[in-house]
């Protein structure tokens, strides 16, 4: 059986570096580089609507990672400047580490232990790459959510992506094919996610499905009136299907 191609993307700054490691990258015939970016707000854009397996990114630009809403297998490239110590790097996302000057057995030993694990993981069970979800968290029909993050991004019909604070969402609703997400101040925008999709974003014990087409947010409900549910005044109904956890979630 063929062996499945790894995508990857590349932030590395500084030129001499960039063009050491896609040389050596280029190696691997498992590999396949589908985006250098060349700079961090080119990476946000792109990391938020594409998600490689593997990003290499430079030490010095930690601080996106915390901008992505799914950040894929990390692996830093640099050094090791004052502050930045292992412990550190491992808090903010990366998974392991080509440090400076890049020589070809550094980006070999590294790549080899990410393509034993990733071969490993492909072969397990209910494992489709080695970022995935763990689908036993999804078995209730999309009732609860495993993020902790405190904000979303939601690529927005007019604004582009733009960063939204949970906190703030009233509810979202199916509109079509996208998603109609309403904010504590009466604005609206939308996402061109499928609602299953954009509630997999959301942080749990806040956010409840109640219906096909919607989710709330069930620090903002007003009212519960046996099958009713009010928020700012608009009444949206619980239906069967969802009537059970409801219940026990509010009870």
């Amino acid at each position: 059986m063929a062996k499945s191609i790894i995508n990857c993307s590349v932030l590395v700054m500084e030129k001499h570096q960039q063009d050491l490691l896609t040389n050596f990258l280029s190696e691997f015939y498992s590999l396949r580089i589908d985006r250098i970016l060349s700079s961090r707000s080119e990476a946000l854009e792109y990391l938020n609507q594409k998600r490689p397996t593997i990003l290499f990114l430079d030490l010095a630009s930690h601080d996106i990672l915390h901008n992505i809403q799914k950040p894929p297998y990390v692996i830093g490239v640099g050094t090791l400047n004052g502050y930045r110590t292992i412990k550190n790097c491992l808090c903010w996302g990366f998974s392991d580490f080509i440090f400076s000057p890049i020589k070809k057995e550094n980006v070999q030993n590294v790549m080899g232990k990410f393509l034993n694990l990733h071969e490993y993981l492909s072969g397990t069970k209910n494992n489709d790459t080695l970022v995935s979800e763990n689908r036993i968290l999804y078995n209730e029909p999309d009732l609860s959510f495993q993020t902790n993050k405190d904000f979303i991004f939601i690529n927005d019909r007019k604004n582009g992506y733009c960063r939204v604070f949970c906190d703030e969402i009233l509810y979202a609703q199916s509109v079509g094919n996208e998603i109609r997400v309403v904010k504590e101040n009466g604005t609206s925008i939308y996402d061109k996610k499928n609602l299953k999709n954009f509630i997999r974003q959301l942080p749990p014990n806040k956010f409840l499905k109640i219906n096909r087409s919607t989710v709330i947010n069930t620090r903002k409900v007003n009212r519960i009136d046996h099958k009713d549910v009010t928020i700012n005044n608009e009444v949206f109904k619980v239906t069967r299907t969802f009537a059970k956890h409801f219940s026990k979630y509010f009870s």
